[in-house]
């Protein structure tokens, strides 16, 4: 039995500020569901055509869709008939699954190596085909899609630390409806209006409170953004740094339980575990 092992990503549209039709009128909900309509195809590697295509709105704010690419090369044969070697066109389009949230604003991708050795690499091309779409050229978006990060082990060994020096966490302008309402919404603001890309900032002192820090680790993740911490686990352990973005979220379906909507549900079940609003992260 084989098994779908969905990432999470993170998409971050930038709008111009010339844009004018989707500003006024659409929120990021809607951009997102109107870049998955377009169904883009582009030439985003030489000789390999990315693809948007099956696509099925589940309900107002979540869906599915398949991504893949087709890619030509020579086969060659031998005609018994005719007694020759001969070569002829041979095309592939492998293709892997992608579910979505457009309000939340997450992707979560089926890893598939004949697409690329990494689920990154598969992102990136997601990236570049909403990128090479009319609606964001003519209206100016720019588009990022980062991994979520899985804040379990981080947030354990903030809980655990004997003493915690600092932490660090970065941001870019405002996009997800439900970051941390203290910390760092007000910093995505504050970078909007100084017309920046992305921020950081940084706490320090003899023994930080975990309890702000978890809280802001979980909204840090499923932002796609990261956070990083020098603490002692122990009173006699060295200073040591803890990174949250080295744990990737995912999860798994096995082929035989796969549909769209089962797909979307678990996803959306991990997101809501990963805010905490379960209760499973502490």
């Amino acid at each position: 039995m084989s098994t779908y092992d969905f990432y999470f990503f993170r998409i971050k549209i930038t709008i111009s500020d010339q844009m004018n039709l989707f500003g006024k009128n659409l929120s990021r909900s809607e951009i997102i569901k109107q870049l998955i309509r377009a169904k883009p195809t582009s030439e985003l590697y030489k000789g390999n055509y990315w693809h948007i295509g099956n696509i099925k709105e589940l309900d107002d704010e979540g869906g599915y869709f398949a991504l893949g690419k087709t890619t030509q090369s020579i086969l060659e044969k031998y005609d018994s008939e005719t007694g020759n070697f001969i070569e002829e066109l041979d095309e592939t389009s492998p293709y892997t699954h992608v579910i979505y949230d457009s309000e939340i604003g997450f992707f979560a991708i089926a890893q598939k190596t004949k697409l690329s050795p990494t689920i990154v690499g598969i992102a990136n091309k997601l990236r570049g085909l909403f990128q090479s779409t009319d609606i964001a050229f003519s209206n100016g978006l720019t588009i990022n899609i980062d991994p979520i990060s899985d804040p379990k082990d981080f947030i354990e060994a903030i809980q655990t630390a004997y003493s915690i020096r600092s932490f660090t966490f970065t941001f870019t302008r405002p996009n997800p409806i439900d970051v941390d309402e203290l910390f760092q919404k007000p910093m995505e603001k504050y970078l909007e209006i100084a017309n920046g890309k992305e921020g950081s900032t940084t706490v320090k002192g003899e023994n930080l409170d975990s309890d702000p820090l978890v809280e802001l680790s979980k909204s840090v993740a499923t932002s796609g953004n990261d956070a990083r911490a020098r603490l002692k686990p122990t009173q006699k352990d060295r200073l040591i740094r803890k990174s949250l973005k080295s744990n990737p979220a995912h999860f798994g379906i096995s082929d035989e339980e796969f549909t769209a909507d089962y797909a979307l549900k678990q996803g959306r079940k991990l997101y809501r575990n990963l805010r905490g609003k379960d209760g499973n992260l502490g």
